[in-house]
């Protein structure tokens, strides 16, 4: 008698559905058309508070079983093509962060992304269509572990996994401790500091800021923070599994602009 073969191929392709139905996707979200301006520079008249003429492409991305924390435009994200229905190049390779907007944004529930590509090239006169191709990074994650990351003190190296964060300043004002963090690398995998005192017990504490300064693979993370009181040690709370997922996008889009350059 023959052992059946069609449980294990059967299985295996229910788990490949269900991670494909799982996997984040992108979709269109919007579009902005800056065909041209009056003036020069920064003086110059243009509409929607924007720096530059061009195109402007929102992308959303979804993740119907969520665990989205955030995006990597830098390394893990790319367009590949960005063109009107004219072959107008509206995207110049090797410009800033690969033609990604700087603000990304999160929702609260983990399960949607909102990114932007930014062209500086106007469309073509007569064009009526625009299409994006590339790829994203999103950043996955689902579990938190608890990282006791050291002593408190002014120039102090904190250990969280790979990353060293320096406490780069430490300074105290009428029952506050205003601290600054460094790191060389994103503390993004960070989702809470816990700041302790001499007893252990946690303080109210506010991030007031955050920031990142350099170009290429020299870029400095920061983060400052307000503490209630005067912190002894510091825990991090960080994500366990993250990881990045290359989403691919390839959308194309009307624009009825008949009247630009």
């Amino acid at each position: 008698m023959k052992t059946p073969r069609c449980f294990i191929p059967s299985v295996l392709a229910v788990s490949l559905l269900t991670a494909a139905a799982q996997a984040p996707v992108a979709e269109y979200a919007g579009i902005q058309v800056v065909a041209q301006s009056y003036g020069k520079d920064n003086d110059a008249l243009r509409p929607f508070q924007s720096f530059d003429e061009g195109v402007q492409m929102g992308i959303l991305i979804k993740s119907a079983a969520g665990g989205i924390t955030g995006f990597d435009l830098d390394k893990a994200s790319a367009v590949e093509t960005f063109t009107d229905d004219k072959g107008t190049a509206l995207h110049k390779a090797g410009s800033f962060k690969n033609g990604f907007g700087s603000f990304p944004k999160i929702s609260a529930d983990g399960k949607a992304g909102i990114i932007t590509v930014e062209g500086t090239v106007p469309p073509a006169a007569g064009a009526a269509k625009v299409t994006l191709k590339g790829k994203v990074g999103v950043r996955m994650a689902t579990k938190k572990e608890t990282v006791k990351a050291g002593a408190v003190t002014e120039g102090a190296k904190l250990t969280c996994g790979a990353l060293t964060i320096e406490v780069k300043s430490l300074k105290k004002s009428s029952g506050e401790t205003q601290i600054e963090l460094t790191a060389p690398g994103s503390m993004e995998s960070i989702t809470e500091i816990n700041w302790l005192d001499a007893a252990g017990k946690k303080l109210e504490a506010d991030r007031q800021g955050s920031g990142r300064m350099g170009f290429g693979n020299k870029v400095t993370y920061s983060q400052s923070w307000g503490v209630k009181g005067t912190p002894a040690t510091v825990e991090f709370v960080i994500w366990a599994d993250l990881k990045t997922v290359e989403v691919p996008f390839h959308i194309t889009t009307g624009i009825g602009a008949v009247n630009v350059k």
